[in-house]
């Protein structure tokens, strides 16, 4: 046999009666046939072998017949293809018999194959008519189950563009019913704008479009001239023209386009620099920006507000923010342009209200260094993602009050001369307020300093300082820190919870820090507390009230009617001892007091210096020198002492292998006009071992005394006598 037909595939239509169909091509096997039926609704099912059909002339050279059990309806299609299984049955061996029909079947069987495959490739496939071509040829086959398009050169669906079609249909007839027609297959175009303006559509005899004037004083007029740009100056209300009452709003001046963006579209950024130049230009003195918008204003700081200028809006400050997104529906939201530096241009004066400032990307402040002018008010604002809230690269004077200021690098920094009023400061990622050396003179009054991951108030050589009202809670580090000299007046607050990310032992772990020489911090009707996170979870702080540290003792700490029991260790850590400290009527620290005429110390009235803790040398004749002053002697100049003033020189005393010992020493200080003399009275020693402090012929401590020609200074030098280091306390107490 031999397979010389390259048909191996044919196709009928039934009639609804027919039952056999041939098939005009060689099969080896009654199984190698794949019958399909095509419906009317194009669905394709395979018939099965036994059971929908039965098979006649196998290895017939002209093929055989597809009996069907039931006939096939009327206008449905059969295909009866020959489907060869690709496999190689034929067994050839090495000096075997050679039979010619076995090794015919096997290549009748491969040229079937090959048929197959080309059938497939020839008819079945989606190919190119030529190498030549540049396209595929469906042969006019529709494609199904084809995506819908989403790259611009893609093959589009009939489902894509019949939505299309009958979008654009639907908007042609939407346009279509709101235009004014004619019955004429045609009409003249109007004319250009320029012969548009201020007239009326008229038609001519030919029933062309013509433009004129309306009639002076005709309604068409009035309107005309109503819909200029200098329309609400011809209407008064009362005195006065709509011009004059009408506020100016940022739309006013903005292109259609850019209108309907930010009415209807959430979220879009939409510029209005030229708007804003535009209404300054015109002359206004205010504009406000529509908070009934979805979009958000943008600007790239081209436009310098000049003084006197107020901008107004309407605004919902969100407390915490996380992206642009926790701005969408706040309002008046008006964003630093992507890529810009500033908001607004360089000796721009604020004046805004109710509006909320975005800096986009904390990389600069919200104001413009350069030229800066002194001055500005923000009020009922939102202050969110700039280096700097409120202030810039160098100082700033600014009234704000009513507004937020959250999410920036610094809430606050380097004002001058300002005054920050019912704000909440939060949430900053370095410190709530940072003010450097020069930022003085400042004043924050009800406000709300808390959840910074840094300082709630770095005061760095800054001084003149007033922090008054409200909490201060659960900033990162200490609450406060005063520095370099720096100081505040704190009072009337609430203290609480500081030091969430400071580490134990920390000096940062407290609600006030202090050091620098000059630093100072007086404290008024402050109440202190420790604490976790508002969840339960952190560490509960801080260890303690106040903190003192670095290398001077040369500061200054008052502390009256507080409570100071906000610690988990103690109220006071003394890294460095400040020199002055003045405590009284406060719960949790002992009253303190070491400055003035009359000092109160370790509970004890003193007068004068005190000396706590100094050190007495080990080497023999090794000296220590302590100079008491302000003995309160009266004018010598003036007035003579009626009696001699008394007081006791107390020395206290341990040495370094633990021998305690107390001394004390009654002076009587005497003087002739302006002559001042002393007296020794016999002193008391309260020592282990005895013997071992005396003014003369003692193992101890030997004492020198003198005093200035009026009385005001007495110098004390104890002299080491036995050669044993001492630490030495010493105070001059009033009799």
């Amino acid at each position: 046999m031999t397979v010389s037909t390259q048909v191996s595939r044919n196709e009928y239509t039934g009639n609804g009666a027919t039952t056999q169909y041939d098939f005009t091509f060689r099969i080896l096997d009654k199984s190698h046939l794949l019958v399909q039926t095509l419906d009317t609704s194009e669905s394709i099912v395979t018939l099965t072998l036994g059971t929908d059909y039965t098979v006649t002339g196998v290895n017939r050279y002209n093929g055989g017949k597809v009996v069907l059990t039931s006939a096939l309806p009327a206008g449905y299609k059969i295909s009866i293809e020959r489907s060869t299984p690709v496999t190689q049955e034929a067994s050839i061996r090495n000096q075997g018999g050679f039979f010619p029909e076995i090794h015919e079947d096997a290549f009748d069987k491969l040229t079937m194959l090959v048929q197959q495959a080309y059938g497939w490739w020839s008819g079945l496939s989606l190919r190119k008519p030529s190498w030549l071509a540049n396209y595929y040829d469906a042969l006019n086959n529709r494609i199904r189950n084809l995506r819908d398009p989403s790259q611009d050169q893609d093959a589009a669906t009939k489902k894509y563009t019949d939505t299309l079609n009958a979008a654009a249909i639907g908007h042609s007839d939407d346009l279509f019913k709101r235009t004014m027609r004619v019955p004429e297959s045609a009409i003249s175009i109007l004319p250009a704008k320029d012969f548009r303006k201020n007239k009326i559509v008229a038609m001519d005899n030919n029933g062309d479009p013509l433009m004129v004037l309306p009639e002076s004083g005709s309604a068409a007029d009035v309107l005309i001239e109503l819909a200029k740009p200098t329309g609400g100056q011809l209407v008064k209300v009362q005195n006065a023209t709509v011009t004059e009452l009408t506020e100016a709003s940022i739309l006013m001046f903005m292109t259609r386009a850019d209108i309907n963006t930010l009415l209807n579209t959430t979220g879009a950024e939409v510029a209005v620099d030229y708007a804003l130049q535009a209404i300054i230009n015109a002359g206004y003195k205010s504009v406000r920006f529509p908070h009934t918008v979805k979009g958000i204003y943008t600007l790239n700081g081209s436009v310098i507000l000049p003084g006197g200028f107020t901008i107004y809006g309407e605004c919902s400050k969100p407390y915490t923010i996380t992206d642009d997104s926790s701005f969408v529906g706040k309002g008046t939201v008006i964003r630093k342009a992507s890529g810009a530096d500033y908001i607004f241009g360089p000796g721009s004066v604020f004046r805004i209200y109710g509006c909320i400032l975005d800096g986009r990307d904390q990389q600069r402040p919200l104001i413009n260094q350069t030229n800066q002018v002194r001055g500005g008010i923000l009020f009922n604002c939102g202050i969110y993602r700039f280096l700097y809230g409120i202030g810039s690269y160098s100082y700033t004077s600014i009234q704000v009050g009513k507004s937020s200021i959250c999410a920036n690098q610094d809430g606050v920094y380097n004002l001058i001369d300002s005054r920050v009023i019912d704000c909440t400061i939060n949430t900053q990622t370095r410190h709530g307020v940072n003010l450097q050396a020069g930022a003085n003179n400042n004043l924050f009054s009800n406000v709300r300093n808390e959840w910074n991951e840094g300082i709630g108030y770095n005061i760095s050589g800054s001084i003149g300082n007033i922090i008054n009202g409200e909490l201060v809670d659960r900033n990162g580090s200490t609450n406060f820190a005063i520095t370099n000299g720096g100081g505040a007046v704190i009072g009337d607050l609430l203290s609480q919870r500081p030091g969430r990310n400071s580490s134990a032992g920390s000096s940062y772990n407290t609600h006030f820090y202090i050091e620098g020489s000059g630093s100072y911090i007086m404290l008024s009707n402050v109440k202190t507390r420790v604490g976790v996170d508002d969840d339960g979870g952190g560490n509960i702080t801080p260890e303690r009230v106040i903190t003192t540290g670095g290398s001077s003792s040369n500061m200054s700490i008052q502390a009256d009617n507080c409570d100071l029991t906000g610690y988990t260790i103690s109220s006071l850590r003394e890294i460095t001892v400040s020199g002055t400290k003045l405590f009284g009527n406060n719960i949790g620290v002992n009253n303190i007091q070491t400055v003035g005429l009359y000092r109160f110390i370790a509970g004890r009235n003193v007068s004068g210096g005190t000396y706590q803790g100094s050190v007495l040398s080990s080497s023999v004749g090794a000296t220590l020198t302590l100079t008491f002053d302000n003995l309160s002697m009266a004018d010598p100049t003036t007035q003579q002492a009626g009696r001699p003033k008394r007081r006791t020189l107390l020395i206290e005393s341990i040495t370094n292998s633990g021998i305690t010992s107390t001394y004390d020493i009654s002076i009587l200080i005497r003087r002739v006009v302006s002559n001042a003399a002393y007296d020794v009275m016999t002193g008391k020693e309260y020592s282990y071992p005895t013997n071992v402090i005396g003014r003369t012929g003692a193992t101890g401590i030997g004492v020198s005394i003198t005093i200035n020609s009026d009385a005001s200074v007495i110098t004390v030098v104890l002299t080491n006598i036995d050669g044993a280091g001492r630490f030495i306390d010493a105070e001059l107490i009033s009799r």
